[in-house]
């Protein structure tokens, strides 16, 4: 990653999420206030943020989405000439607008929310067996011994009067 400069605005704290109602968000805090531009080709959408700098590598790993229910397969943070791009690949068509709020601080936190999903693309995962009230009968204890291995142990003579 290229050194940071701290008076331009920097990209972090990317992350996706699914919504009670069912459909997903894919967000992304940015220090400083700028425009968005969103693009789309085919399936897969880019927001584009020009000046903004990506200052943790680990930012840039892509959040794979294909084990969520979601209309998303997979959200990307990276570099780009003149700014930063946040990609977001769709499994189907379906509007995804954006919204940027200004919060504390100057920070700005772009949102992209993303419709339901028109299929079932992730299998549920069956719920765990309920548990018994009935405990399985404890093992009897064994008696102490001593250890296998090592030295043996000593005993000491309690400590009597001194002569």
């Amino acid at each position: 990653m290229p050194r940071v400069d701290m008076s331009r605005p920097i990209a972090t704290y990317p992350g996706f999420r699914m919504l009670a109602n069912g459909r997903s968000e894919v967000w992304l805090r940015v220090s400083q206030p700028v425009v968005v531009t969103r693009k789309r080709v085919d399936n897969r959408l880019s927001y584009f943020m020009p000046g903004v700098q990506i200052g943790v590598r680990n930012n840039t790993n892509p959040l794979v989405t294909t084990h969520f229910n979601s209309p998303i397969s997979k959200a990307q943070l990276r570099p780009v000439r003149g700014g930063a791009e946040l990609l977001v690949q769709l499994r189907e068509s379906v509007d995804a607008p954006h919204t940027t709020t200004q919060e504390s601080a100057g920070t700005m936190l772009l949102r992209v929310t993303v419709g339901r999903a028109a299929r079932q693309y992730a299998s549920r995962i069956p719920p765990p067996e309920p548990r018994t009230a009935t405990r399985p009968a404890a093992a009897p204890l064994r008696e102490a011994s001593a250890p296998r291995h090592g030295p043996p142990m000593m005993v000491l003579p309690e400590a009597g009067p001194q002569l």
